[in-house]
Parts: structure tokens; C-alpha cells; sequence
């Protein structure tokens, strides 16, 4: 008969987090092996894209006022080539929640080896395509992001305000959403006008 078409399947289990109780996590082991060998084994690393942590943590301690926030659900919004998504095979109950089907990941899986690269790659990309009509946003993502996790100190609320305005817009028309918004400003908590829950104050400017 014909060969199997070439392929990896990645086991996975699910994990609770003590602060997010009921709320079950599906881990996959990318780096679980099967006669010696994990997908891990095989994935490129990629170039290191994101920004240095020291140069980050420095340059977020500089200026007057500070913000941090991350991109929701980042993973999940970089697809993987069809070409590649073999490679990326899990088992999964089917629709009658009985049987078993033989499912294709589209999207990079959190702890895969390539995932980090390929994500701030496409980030970076979004930013530079972006760099005339959203600059500061553009700057932004480039140099102040770490994976998902966003952190800049600006001199003045004003060009905060502006700044996360602006870096929310640009991202949203990728389906990226910058939420869980923290500063030392009560100005830009309010000017933004994200809910109470999201945006918090850390500490008076």
C-alpha cells in the first residue's frame, strides 16, 4: 500500500491554575519524544527577534509616566502554513464526544521551539508595514515589547494617551487586541476609557 503521509503528533493534557480555578489549560508537549526523537528535535529556533530585557526594563524606568499591557491570546493568532500543519497533528474527541478524530493545529502551539521567532516575527512585520501611518505605535512594538508583554515610560500623559490609542488601532486591524492595561497615571486610566477592571493604577507618577 502507500505510505503514511509524513507527520508528528503532539500529545497534550490539561493543568489548573490555583488563581484560575475552574479554568482548565490544554498543555502541549512539543518536546515529548517518540523513538528518541521530539518535533522539538526538528523545529529551527529562529533568530532571537525581541527586544533586549535590560534595554526594556531600563528604558521603562526613564520617563514620567509608565504603561504595561500585553496582547490577548497572542498565540492563537499566527496561523501556520497548510503546508506545515501535519507536523502539528492531536487527538481530539469529535462531535458526538465519543469518538476520536485526527485533528490539524492552524495555528503555532505555545511551546513549540520555532513558535517565539515566528510570532515576533509577524509583529514586526505588522509594525513595519504600519511605520507611516501609526510611527510611534510602529516604534512601540518594535523596540518595547517582550514576546506578548508590552512596557514603555513616556514624558507626558498626553503622548501616553495618544501612543496606546494609537498602538490599539494599528494592532486591531490584525485582530490583535492590547488589553490588561496597567499605569502610574489616573490621567491616562481615565482618558483611555477601558473598563475599571482592565486598567489599573500601580502607583502615583
Amino acid at each position: 500500500g502507500e505510505p503514511a503521509e509524513p507527520g508528528w503528533y503532539i500529545p497534550h493534557h490539561g493543568v489548573y491554575h490555583p488563581w484560575k480555578p475552574g479554568k482548565l489549560r490544554v498543555v502541549s508537549e512539543c518536546s515529548a519524544t517518540f523513538k528518541g526523537r521530539s518535533l522539538n528535535d526538528t523545529l529551527l529556533h529562529g533568530p532571537d527577534l525581541n527586544s533586549n530585557l535590560a534595554g526594556l526594563l531600563c528604558r521603562f524606568r526613564k520617563e514620567k509616566v509608565a504603561v504595561t499591557c500585553d496582547i490577548q491570546k497572542m498565540f492563537p493568532l499566527f496561523r501556520v502554513p497548510v503546508e506545515d500543519r501535519k507536523y502539528l497533528r492531536f487527538l481530539w474527541y469529535g462531535p458526538d464526544g465519543s469518538s476520536i478524530i485526527d485533528y490539524h493545529m492552524n495555528v503555532h502551539f505555545f511551546g513549540a521551539k520555532s513558535s517565539p521567532s515566528c510570532l515576533f516575527y509577524g509583529l514586526q512585520k505588522i509594525a513595519d508595514d504600519n511605520s507611516e501611518s501609526f510611527p510611534k505605535a510602529a516604534t512601540f512594538v518594535k523596540q518595547n515589547f517582550y514576546v506578548d508583554d508590552g512596557l514603555i515610560s513616556v514624558p507626558l500623559a498626553a503622548e501616553t494617551i495618544s501612543l496606546v490609542r494609537q498602538a490599539r488601532t494599528m494592532l486591531s486591524h490584525k485582530n490583535l487586541l492590547l488589553h490588561k492595561f496597567l499605569s502610574n497615571s489616573q490621567e491616562v486610566a481615565n482618558a483611555i476609557g477601558v473598563d475599571s477592571s482592565e486598567m489599573k493604577v500601580i502607583a502615583k507618577p
